[in-house]
């Protein structure tokens, strides 16, 4: 329990306070714009920083590293409007961002980039959400391969990738699944419900979409604000609904045949998984297992 490193932040509650650090071979990645670091987790040595990607903002950041081989992939919002990728070992460039005089980031250069990438490995491509978008760019240039204009705002959960497609969660809406290859909306699942108060920026209308889906073999499992756990096939159809009591805006995390969570009333959420599941397959009537 003693303490083996420290290292001061600029700005930690502001910088802090929405994105999670990014673990990867030894190494914590972890920052903003303004300020992006790659930190040795045994000694905390600084073994690289970044000041010079966008100035300091007052607005918060949603994203998180994205590390995929030797590249590290982040998106931010306001500025710069582009994605950046770089090298995770020096933190030097790798993708040509900034280049106003060439085509690539061109299209990106409208959007708002909000939350972390997803990596698609069959595809060798990034996902990343965007302010009422989703983009698709190339893991190795950057290169925009397609923009998807969608309902949802300020979402900034990641894609999901599933073999039917990428789903995409519109926070405020409801849930979509997007072509692999043309980002074309394969379905659009608008989700209703009563919340107890709203979550979604720059909106007084509660909503119970906020989190995204936990993809479970083929299910996808949706926790929302008004307490619904929902089920979902890749087809989009809801299979079932299990009412926690529990106002969920974070998103479920797997352990073991565990499903957790915390609603926002604070209270620590442990679901059986099977069980859960269970409903969606055999016995739809069957009552999913809690723990609280």
């Amino acid at each position: 329990g003693e303490r083996r490193w420290m290292l001061p932040s600029s700005d930690p509650l502001r910088r802090f306070a929405w994105n999670a650090p990014t673990v990867h071979d030894g190494v914590i990645y972890i920052g903003d714009q303004a300020d992006l670091r790659a930190i040795d987790a045994a000694t905390g040595d600084v073994l690289w920083r970044r000041t010079d990607i966008a100035p300091h903002h007052n607005l918060v950041n949603h994203s998180r590293p994205l590390i995929i081989d030797d590249l590290l992939v982040m998106g931010f919002w306001p500025t710069p409007q582009h994605p950046v990728g770089l090298n995770r070992h020096t933190g030097e460039n790798i993708w040509a961002t900034g280049d106003d005089s060439g085509e690539l980031f061109t299209a990106l250069k409208a959007l708002l980039i909000m939350g972390t990438a997803t990596y698609d490995a069959a595809e060798d491509a990034v996902l990343m959400p965007a302010f009422a978008h989703t983009v698709r760019v190339d893991r190795e240039t950057g290169a925009i391969e397609w923009v998807t204009a969608h309902p949802g705002a300020f979402s900034p959960a990641s894609p999901i990738v599933t073999p039917n497609g990428y789903v995409v969660t519109a926070t405020g809406h409801g849930l979509l699944m997007l072509d692999h290859t043309t980002g074309d909306i394969r379905w659009d699942r608008e989700i209703t419900g009563e919340a107890p108060f709203p979550m979604r920026s720059y909106s007084k209308a509660p909503h119970p979409v906020i989190a995204p889906p936990t993809l479970i073999a083929d299910r996808l499992v949706l926790p929302g604000l008004d307490g619904l756990i929902r089920v979902f096939d890749l087809d989009g159809n809801l299979l079932s609904k299990s009412q926690i009591g529990s106002p969920l805006a974070a998103e479920l995390t797997v352990a073991g045949d565990l499903l957790l969570t915390v609603g926002t009333d604070g209270i620590v959420i442990a679901l059986s998984t099977p069980a859960l599941l269970a409903r969606t397959t055999n016995n739809p009537g069957a009552r999913a297992e809690v723990s609280a």
